[in-house]
């Protein structure tokens, strides 16, 4: 199907640490949910999926291509650029390598965002690096937003800026994204997947309508009582931080 997401039998080590089997189709301007506690293999699933068209071990598809990195607007756990660089010169480099780049789009973004194109990383605020960062992202027609953490340590305003900028963005193009984040809450009734990773192990890999059921019956195996309200419900409960009977 014309730019769906198809990760198929997922499975790969980093010395003693297994992540998979993990198996998810998802259709066009589609959200998945990638979470789970603190080193439970998050990033390193974003980081295989964003650069599987190097690993011919994995079979993961977009659009029915194995080499996507065009259609990928990526933004990491960690800042990538070299903090004595401004927007301006990374701008310059990324409209050489993504032929949809759109200046138009970008320097609407950075205009929102308060951005001075000439200013150095070394000199802007944490949310203002992130904003940034959505920014190129959005800005060669991505039709496939991966974000790891991208919300993490920023304020709620900048935060819910972002979050506005993301769904007006995938109504727009009909792209589809996978957010990994603690802060579940933050993307409201927006997911239709979800994938709950525990040291690696997908233990729930489904679409919104399958999570319920899922999600519950795991619950039951392990001998946690309650209904899943939310899914921020059911991570708040796998993860022992309020466990109440309904």
């Amino acid at each position: 199907m014309k730019n769906s997401l198809n990760i198929n039998k997922l499975n790969f080590s980093f010395g003693a640490f297994h992540i998979g089997p993990l198996t998810l189709s998802m259709e066009p301007g589609t959200v998945c949910l990638l979470t789970g506690p603190n080193g439970s293999g998050k990033s390193s699933i974003v980081n295989v999926l964003v650069e599987s068209y190097n690993n011919p071990n994995v079979d993961i598809t977009f659009d029915d291509k194995k080499d996507f990195r065009e259609d990928i607007g990526f933004i990491p756990d960690s800042f990538p650029f070299e903090m004595n660089y401004t927007p301006k010169m990374i701008a310059l480099l990324l409209s050489t390598i993504y032929k949809n780049w759109d200046w138009t789009t970008y320097q609407k973004l950075l205009d929102r965002f308060e951005i001075d194109p000439k200013q150095k990383f070394k000199k802007m605020s944490v949310g203002k690096l992130q904003r940034f960062q959505v920014a190129i992202a959005l800005s060669h027609q991505a039709k496939l937003l991966v974000f790891d953490e991208a919300t993490e340590g920023i304020d709620p305003a900048t935060r819910y800026d972002i979050m506005q900028i993301l769904n007006d963005y995938l109504y727009k193009f009909q792209a589809s994204a996978v957010i990994s984040t603690h802060n579940v809450q933050e993307l409201g009734n927006r997911v239709d997947y979800v994938i709950y990773l525990q040291q690696g192990i997908p233990l729930i890999a489904s679409d919104i309508e399958s999570f319920y059921d899922e999600a519950s019956t795991l619950l039951e195996k392990r001998d946690i009582n309650g209904k899943v309200h939310s899914i921020h419900d059911f991570v708040e409960k796998m993860q022992g931080r309020r466990i109440h009977n309904d």
